[in-house]
């Protein structure tokens, strides 16, 4: 690989110092900085550390740093990260060049309910303000995975889907019995992405989204209904919903997974 001094035009390193100047760096400082190693080291370190360098296309944290940031979390609810077996590759999955290609680590905790509670007080956590219907209910009589899919319990997996597919379709439209879609995995994207939940505004780029693999039983409606999500940017708040899946909304997505 080229060296980075002969990726960068003079020009951009003029402005570059003269940026560093306004935002307070005087001389000595910058021939400080030049003529150590070791601060120049600690310095872009913590550099890295700040959200535009740490995003995906400025909305995903990068794959390699998911790892630990869920494990933390599940430490933080008491759970025992050594229960989690490996379906597929440790190996994180690489991002594509669309940015609606989203890249997470879906795990399963002992239960569904168990698995919504932590991950969703983890995504309400990182929101100014967020909601979940209260009459969409997450015990076992009344939320279930699409069709016969068994709960696969402490299984971990890298999974990459499309959030922007299917936009303005029903999920009644493109689900079939063979054809799994992204659900539980739509929450565990918004806990470890926020910044693609604070970019939903119903448009083709951020659609809100269906969690098509995913229903609940809510009394007065007939059939099992379909959780959704969006953002109200006005209130700078996250709601999560349910509706029936013969329902076209035209900001909705339904998302789908992407292979390998």
């Amino acid at each position: 690989m080229a060296g980075l001094a002969s990726q960068i035009y003079g020009t951009q390193m003029v402005e570059h110092f003269d940026r560093l100047g306004r935002a307070g760096m005087d001389v000595p400082m910058v021939r400080k900085l030049l003529g150590n190693d070791d601060l120049t080291a600690r310095w872009v370190a913590r550099l890295k550390q700040e959200p535009e360098f740490r995003l995906v296309h400025g909305i995903y944290v990068r794959n390699t740093e998911i790892l630990p940031i869920y494990d933390a979390e599940c430490v933080a609810n008491n759970v025992d990260v050594r229960k989690f077996w490996w379906e597929g590759s440790p190996d994180p999955l690489d991002y594509t060049d669309d940015p609606g290609d989203v890249v997470i680590l879906d795990r399963c905790f002992g239960s569904l309910e168990q698995e919504q509670q932590i991950v969703w007080s983890w995504v309400a956590r990182q929101q100014q303000k967020s909601w979940w219907w209260p009459e969409f209910k997450t015990d076992a009589e009344h939320f279930f995975l699409r069709g016969k899919t068994e709960y696969p319990s402490w299984r971990q997996r890298w999974v990459r889907f499309s959030r922007t597919a299917n936009y303005g379709l029903s999920p009644e439209s493109v689900l079939t019995d063979e054809r799994p879609m992204p659900g539980r995995e739509i929450l565990a994207m918004l806990a470890q992405h926020p910044e693609v939940a604070r970019r939903m505004d119903g448009s083709e780029e951020h659609p809100y989204l269906w969690m098509a693999g995913l229903e609940c039983r809510v009394p007065g409606y007939e059939r099992r209904l379909v959780p959704s999500t969006w953002f109200y940017a006005g209130d700078s708040k996250l709601d999560v919903n349910a509706y029936d899946r013969g329902r076209a909304a035209p900001a909705y997505a339904v998302p789908e997974f992407l292979g390998k």
